[in-house]
């Protein structure tokens, strides 16, 4: 059972429409923020469900190759970008997010 503020070691294997990354934990899906596909993080649960949970990683592990530091030097505080630190051809960029879900989802 998971619950708030439990601090869990996550892999990161997808993302969803908003930036999210996507891991599995017993019968929980988790989204956790500011986490890429590949990454192992240290994630602090911020909200349970029925079989869905969110998290934020508080330490990157295994960082992916395509992180960048973000451009804006607003995002740390606000985080209102989830998709801010990506790049790369394998890890879908900002434009290209909604053309790699539909084609994952085909």
């Amino acid at each position: 059972m998971l619950y708030k503020n439990s601090i869990l070691e996550l892999e990161i294997s997808d993302i969803d429409y908003e930036g999210l990354g996507i891991s599995h934990y017993e019968e929980y899906t988790i989204f956790v923020r500011d986490a890429l596909i590949g990454e192992k993080v240290k994630a602090r649960i911020e909200k349970v469900g029925k079989n869905i949970a969110f998290a934020k990683a508080i330490f990157h592990i295994v960082k992916s190759p395509n992180r960048i530091n973000p451009l804006c030097p607003y995002y740390v505080k606000c985080g209102g970008c989830n998709m801010m630190p990506w790049q790369g051809d394998d890890c879908p960029t900002p434009y290209l997010i909604y053309e790699y879900l539909d084609e994952r989802d085909i």
